[in-house]
């Protein structure tokens, strides 16, 4: 193509659809612009009501998506589609991650996850898991930034990546104590992150239970730079709590020995995690540490591949 097409990430208030979608925008390798949503009461309507018009964005969003001509939309989540699908109807072509609780067949690409099953259609592009802003080049770059934190800790380095409670299910005290103490089995220096969802008192019973001469703890709140992907950069095999789909996609990208820690028997985290098991990325943690190698996965790498492959000239 004589020109690169236009690109516009539209980001809404949620962290981990922002990085899915700049994640695909990243690895596309396109120029790229970014749009962020502000919204209405109206949003919460139910998203096959708000395809005309443009009810439910606050109306400085509106006025930039009347202002706006590209040639590509991407878009995660719900709240995005409506505003994707009306710049599709100016012309764009659009690439959405998520259902949108929207017919499948309004947009040019569709990204689900394989574990969902969804329908074999030509629209549809199906990952492993969610597509994100890990790479070889963020790696290197969290390597060299947290290299006075973490060099000085004995290997092997184990990294730790804790979630939480989810609509799903909830991470309780007694959940906390019992990953505290299978964690305090694990051979070698512990390299912890909570979350936002880890909760207070959970989170400070793991800092009670886990800190200790040789372990580094994080914890939201910190006045430290948040270290998760110099974690992810530092260690020798990483450790995920099941509840997060982002954390377990972003932890295989490394090509590093992965672990599940399970807490709870929600079939909705097992199928997920069924898939990375069956491609031999990730095991379920039982205390067994032993290596294992795979090649590294970005499901952003795979939707991109798509979209260029299919782009017109």
């Amino acid at each position: 193509m004589s020109h690169p097409p236009k690109v516009l990430v539209l980001l809404d208030d949620r962290a981990g659809n922002r990085a899915q979608a700049l994640g695909v925008a990243e690895a596309l390798g396109w120029p790229y612009s970014t749009l962020e949503l502000a919204y209405t009461r109206w949003v919460k309507l139910p998203n096959i009501l708000r395809l005309y018009g443009l009810p439910g964005y606050h109306p400085d969003t509106c006025q930039a998506l009347q202002q706006t001509q590209v040639d590509l939309v991407i878009s995660a989540g719900r709240r995005g589609a409506p505003a994707a699908l009306y710049l599709k109807r100016k012309g764009a072509k659009v690439c959405q991650i998520m259902g949108a609780d929207l017919p499948g067949s309004l947009f040019d690409w569709l990204v689900l996850p394989s574990h969902d099953t969804p329908a074999e259609k030509q629209n549809i592009i199906k990952t492993l898991g969610a597509p994100h802003r890990i790479t070889p080049a963020s790696l290197a770059s969290a390597h060299s930034q947290f290299i006075e934190t973490f060099r000085p800790l004995a290997a092997p380095r184990i990294g730790v990546l804790i979630g939480g409670t989810s609509k799903h299910a909830p991470f309780t005290i007694d959940h906390a104590r019992s990953l505290a103490s299978a964690l305090s089995a694990v051979q070698g220096s512990l390299l912890i992150s909570t979350s936002r969802r880890t909760g207070d008192a959970q989170t400070a019973i793991l800092y009670q239970l886990l800190t200790r001469p040789g372990n580094y703890f994080y914890q939201v709140g910190d006045t430290a730079p948040n270290p998760y992907q110099g974690i992810l950069a530092w260690a020798d095999a990483v450790i995920v709590t099941e509840d997060s789909v982002s954390m377990l996609s972003e932890a295989t990208a490394t090509g590093k020995p992965v672990y599940v820690y399970r807490f709870t028997e929600k079939p909705v985290f097992h199928r997920f995690q069924q898939a990375f098991i069956e491609q031999g990325m990730v095991r379920i943690f039982n205390g067994d540490m032993t290596p294992c190698s795979y090649t590294p996965y970005r499901a952003a790498d795979r939707v991109a591949a798509v979209i260029r492959q299919h782009w017109p000239d």
